[in-house]
């Protein structure tokens, strides 16, 4: 029975340092295998460390590069980005050839319409008045220069124009004056003094 026990015990010893020896042995492979060969920067590719920490430029973490990865390759210029492997898959990256075809995409975006508001022009007059009569105005119409928008009814013009006719000399010219100021053209003006 002593035998036994010997055997069973040296066979458990065995048994226990044979797979000791098998699992201590697998780890060092595959972390062999994904030993990376370098950590490169994303965004500043010549930064390279044989050590993981962070970027000396943009404070990035550095991304490891293992067997078999191109890494961030600077040698294309400055057109071309060089994407790893992994980075094309999470990107969902695709290529197609280039044709020529139409473009069938459409674009459905919110937005207000408005008018132009470098149109719109404030017509006001240069004496308090009333008015009393419109011509073909509305909201959105488009006129003409010359063209004809209202008459007004102003007591205080009505009043100069008055005044204007009587006057003689001097005081007429002073009158002439005030009806230029209250926004009549000359042309208007004489067809003031020709009023009867």
């Amino acid at each position: 029975m002593k035998t036994f026990l010997t055997i069973l015990i040296t066979a458990l010893i065995v048994a226990a340092s044979t797979w000791f020896f098998l699992k201590s042995d697998k780890p060092s492979e595959s972390t062999a295998e994904k030993q990376p060969l370098y950590y490169q920067s994303a965004m500043h590719p010549w930064i390279k460390s044989d050590k993981p920490g962070r970027c000396t430029i943009c404070g990035m973490e550095l991304t490891p590069v293992y067997p078999g990865d191109k890494g961030f390759d600077q040698s294309g210029g400055e057109d071309i980005i060089a994407l790893s492997d992994s980075q094309v898959r999470v990107l969902n990256v695709t290529t197609e050839n280039a044709a020529v075809r139409e473009l069938g995409q459409t674009l459905e975006v919110a937005g207000t319409i408005d008018d132009n508001a470098l149109a719109h022009r404030i017509v006001t007059p240069y004496v308090d008045a009333r008015i009393d009569r419109l011509y073909n105005i509305f909201e959105g119409a488009k006129v003409t220069k010359d063209e004809p928008l209202m008459e007004i009814y102003s007591p205080n013009l009505l009043q100069a124009e008055r005044e204007y006719r009587r006057l003689t000399g001097d005081l007429k010219a002073a009158a002439a004056l005030r009806l230029r100021q209250m926004g009549l053209s000359d042309d208007q003006i004489l067809g003031v003094s020709q009023k009867p």
